[in-house]
């Protein structure tokens, strides 16, 4: 169970409330949305997240770009980054089993953008 708010970024207003509404109900936590990656950054200065669900195709700040800055004042916040891959007008989405961050789903599901011991 996570401990503390989850922020999904996610600029697709269907996938947004769909995640949302599956983490609400199936996890019983509490979540925040954001449209773009960086008006969520000044939201994640201020707010310590359990973990931060990222589409990683956003214009303006793409999602390798984001780790980075979020990994400059959150380094141990763990972010799942979406990736799509789409063909013609179907998408397909990675799906991975989605847990309460811990020492082992951080390193090998969620991964963070800097941690202290250079794992990721």
């Amino acid at each position: 169970m996570f401990q503390g708010p989850v922020l999904i970024i996610e600029d697709d207003p269907l996938a947004q409330k769909t995640l949302a509404s599956i983490l609400r109900l199936r996890q019983h936590v509490e979540v925040e949305v954001s449209d773009s990656t960086v008006g969520a950054l000044e939201r994640i200065r201020v707010t310590d997240y359990t973990v931060i669900i990222c589409d990683a195709n956003q214009t303006r700040l793409p999602g390798e770009s984001f780790v980075r800055a979020v990994g400059k004042f959150r380094p141990e916040t763990p972010i799942l980054l979406i990736m799509e891959q789409a063909t013609g007008s179907e998408s397909r989405a990675r799906s991975l089993p989605l847990e309460a961050p811990g020492p082992r789903s951080r390193r090998h599901i969620l991964g963070s953008p800097g941690r202290r011991d250079g794992r990721s």
